[in-house]
């Protein structure tokens, strides 16, 4: 039997897991709470070495400091002579093995020379060598005197004694070192070496080489890895793992460590003059170390003691180790132990097991043993035996159910074919003609559905199109869409306009309508000669309409896409309330312009992750397409719907009904303006859509009156006509206070012409301005209403074109 095949191998596996979890947890416990234990240890032994480590630093330094400042006193309050002094440096060098060189230097004017006295002595290996640093400065432009160099000119300024930063000897034996500098002052006895007006006559110095630093800080033992590091009081490295950083600025050596911001913190710490603990990256591995810095008191170098973090957890890691070991051999002990328990409790199960498989293959005749026991084993016999009773009656009950299920799906399936078959195209529709474009294409979110879509020519220039979702989904909205568009069919025959084809399908809709069924309809009456669509919704979203645009001839795509808002007044969803009015609305297409309905199975859509699709994806669909053709737009629409649903079920029913105007399928009227003019006489000017543009156009007509001497005859009629016009644009355009109106006016021969352009809405005032009857009284006409009636009076042609996003009227005038 394979391991995990039964239910005693999971039953052992899993509560030697649980074991296993216990233990690893309380281990880890143990663990985390001793290494902190340890670790806090650490801190206070990494203390201790750093206070040995400044111990053996000092001491070199005190030693050196004392010995410097004793010559220096006895140099002060002695009868001084160049070979008393000669004689007091070489001993001092070769008494004192921790110095590395001396020297003693004296004011020019103490000794009665203007070269002064300066000699040095050194060690260079096992010899003493001297150097004169006097008379140097003879011989070598680049040379000044001793008395004039820094170490000299700083002692004697501050006039105390001063320990120097690292630097290279350049005189002697060319090593790095230290120098502890001390100022010497002309005293009478030794009890004066405090007085302040003492006489200033040379300096002391006793150099210690670096490497001697290092000898004394290597007798430090710090852990097996571990190291001291020490520096300068402004960052020299005096002491560090690899030599070829020593003598280096601490900001110099930190951008070539590895982690390298860590030890900048350290380095800032070390030169700011505090000291504690700190616990950060190691050297050169990803490790972490205890880090002890302080300060030397002597000459405020930092100095750094860095332990490797492992070397104090190695014991604690030894220790878990063994714990771990004799762990796993228990578990081993315990899995042998379960394992023989196991069996012997679950061998009655397993025998029960072979005989309820029997009965899984469909052997319902298998007999059970008897229960001789009242445990739990019992009572799953008892329960199987029971199953296998009701086993038999559901199988019996299942055949007449699956039975009852084919029969209706069939009808469901016959349901499916009825309805798609009252939509044109049978639930995908295609429409071409030279006019315009159509695609339709309805999917129901279940067998059957409550979308409707409907289109029907009622001339040959008219067309009527109706797009609506009914408010629920399954067989009661695909009932109720079909006494809809059973209504449908009969009204838009008649031809009547969509507003009252919307009342009376709304008012059929209402009666016997107890389950408050209702729908939302959008319907319109397209002419496609002339591309106004006159449009009614009941609660329907409004359509989008797609334009394209040209920009600049010149440019490589010459033309762009743009949507273009539609204001629509929306009645309420049909079948609700009877005798409810619908308000008309009406839209001017143009060529190439792309109207897209849909129902809120499109906007709606969601993905597994209950995101909508949502209107502006749909605007990125119909703004990608290849090209303006309703199919495409239809179809692509669809695809990415579908796309973006994914694996998610359809919550509601998809409905498009894409629209395409041709090219060439409205009317384009050329301008009044003959091509060949001849030598026309022609001006413009730019209006501003404010209060002033009606006197601007007036005093515009009369200087070009004026100027060209025409006949005042036509004059007044010239000016009422663009006056009216204007007025239009200025009521209709919707213009901007930044927007402008450009008038240009020209003549030729027996021809005025007058020619007004705007960037406002789409608006042709010759058959869209609200015209009042002639006759009518003053009373009843509306604002405006008379004007287009004076233009067409008092002008002899008029044309309107809608030129990309222009408004272009003309109108022409024959002079007299």
């Amino acid at each position: 039997m394979k391991l995990g095949s039964s239910l005693s191998d999971r039953l052992s596996f899993w509560l030697i897991l649980l074991l296993g979890v216990i233990f690893t947890l309380t281990a880890a416990l143990d663990y985390s709470y001793s290494k902190e234990n340890v670790l806090t240890e650490a801190r206070l032994k990494i203390r201790e070495e750093v206070k040995d480590a400044i111990y053996k630093v000092e001491s070199l330094l005190t030693g050196v400091q004392k010995t410097t400042d004793q010559l220096g006193i006895v140099l002060g309050y002695s009868a001084i002579t160049p070979q008393l002094a000669t004689t007091l440096l070489k001993d001092l060098v070769e008494g004192n093995t921790d110095v590395s060189g001396a020297a003693i230097a004296l004011e020019p004017k103490f000794v009665g020379h203007e070269e002064g006295f300066a000699t040095y002595y050194y060690r260079d290996s096992e010899q003493l060598k001297r150097i004169e640093l006097s008379g140097r400065n003879s011989e070598s432009e680049n040379d000044v005197p001793y008395y004039q160099e820094h170490w000299y000119k700083a002692v004697k300024e501050k006039r105390e004694a001063v320990w120097s930063e690292p630097y290279f000897d350049t005189y002697g034996a060319g090593v790095a070192m230290v120098t502890y500098s001390v100022p010497v002052f002309q005293m009478a006895s030794p009890m004066l070496f405090e007085d302040q007006n003492k006489t200033f006559i040379g300096v002391v110095t006793g150099d210690i080489a670096v490497s001697t630093l290092q000898s004394y800080l290597d007798e430090v033992k710090v852990g097996e890895t571990g190291f001291v590091l020490l520096a300068s009081q402004l960052g020299t490295l005096i002491s560090f793992p690899e030599p070829k950083h020593v003598m280096k600025s601490l900001l110099e050596v930190y951008p070539a460590i590895n982690k390298s911001e860590e030890w900048k913190h350290l380095f800032g710490l070390l030169l700011s003059g505090e000291q504690g603990v700190y616990r950060g990256s190691c050297y050169k591995d990803d490790q972490r170390c205890i880090i002890g810095y302080s300060p030397l008191a002597i000459t405020g170098w930092p100095i750094a003691v860095v332990i490797p973090e492992h070397e104090f957890l190695k014991p604690v890691l030894n220790f878990l180790l063994k714990v771990i070991g004799l762990a796993v051999f228990a578990l081993i002990l315990a899995l042998i132990g379960i394992r023989v328990v196991t069996h012997s409790i679950m061998h009655p199960l397993v025998s029960l097991s072979r005989l309820v498989g029997r009965i899984g293959e469909g052997d319902l005749s298998t007999v059970l043993p008897t229960a001789s026991r009242k445990d739990e084993v019992a009572s799953l016999v008892n329960a199987v035996s029971n199953m296998q009773s009701h086993l038999k009656q559901y199988i019996r009950d299942l055949e007449n159910e699956t039975a009852l299920s084919s029969r209706l799906k069939g009808e469901m399936d016959a349901a499916t074919r009825i309805q798609m078959a009252m939509l044109p195209g049978e639930g995908e529709y295609h429409y071409d003609s030279k006019d315009y474009q159509l695609y339709a294409k309805l999917e129901p979110a279940k067998s059957v559905g409550g979308d409707l879509y409907f289109c029907h020519e009622l001339d040959d220039h008219r067309s009527y199109f109706v797009i609506g979702d009914v408010s629920d989904k399954g067989v009661p909205a695909a009932l109720f869409m079909s006494k809809t568009m059973t209504v449908l069919t009969h009204l838009v025959r008649r031809a009547i306009s969509p507003n009252e084809l919307m009342y009376e399908v709304n008012n059929v809709l209402t009666q016997n309508n107890d389950a408050c069924m209702f729908l939302t309809l959008w319907c319109g009456i397209l002419d496609h000669k002339t591309g106004e669509l006159v449009f009614a919704s009941g609660g329907h979203m409004a359509p989008l309409l797609l334009r394209q645009t040209a920009i600049d001839p010149s440019d490589v795509q010459p033309e762009t896409k743009l949507f273009v808002p539609i204001e629509q007044e929306n009645g309420m969803a049909l079948g609700l309330v009877d005798d409810m009015e619908f308000p008309i609305n009406q839209l001017m297409l143009q060529p190439n312009d792309l109207l897209f309905l849909y129902t809120d199975g499109i906007d709606e859509a969601m993905n597994p992750e209950r995101h909508f699709f949502g209107i502006d994806r749909m605007r990125q669909v119909l703004l990608q397409m290849s090209e303006m053709n309703a199919c495409v737009a239809g179809t692509s629409m669809y695809q990415s719907v579908k796309e973006f649903a994914g694996e998610a079920t359809q919550s509601d029913d998809i409905t498009i009904m894409a629209i395409h105007m041709s090219a060439s399928a409205m009317e384009t009227y050329d301008f009044l303006i003959p091509e060949d003019m001849g030598q026309m006489m022609a001006a413009q000017c730019e209006l501003s859509p404010k209060s002033s543009s009606v006197s601007a156009l007036f005093s515009f007509l009369d200087a070009y009156w004026e100027r060209y001497a025409l006949s005042d005859g036509i004059s007044f009629d010239v000016k009422l006509a663009a006056e009216e016009l204007l007025s239009n644009s200025l009521n209709h355009g919707q213009l901007g206070d930044d927007d402008c109106i450009t008038l240009w006016v020209g003549h030729c021969e027996q021809q005025v012409y007058v020619e007004l352009i705007d960037e406002g809405k789409a608006f042709n005032p010759l058959k869209e301005a609200d015209c009042s009857a002639l006759g009518q009284s003053s009373e009843d006409c509306t604002v405006g209403g008379l004007g287009v009636h004076l233009v067409k009076e008092v002008t002899d042609q008029q044309k309107y074109q809608r030129d990309g996003n222009k408004n272009r009227i003309c109108f022409s005038k024959t002079i007299m």
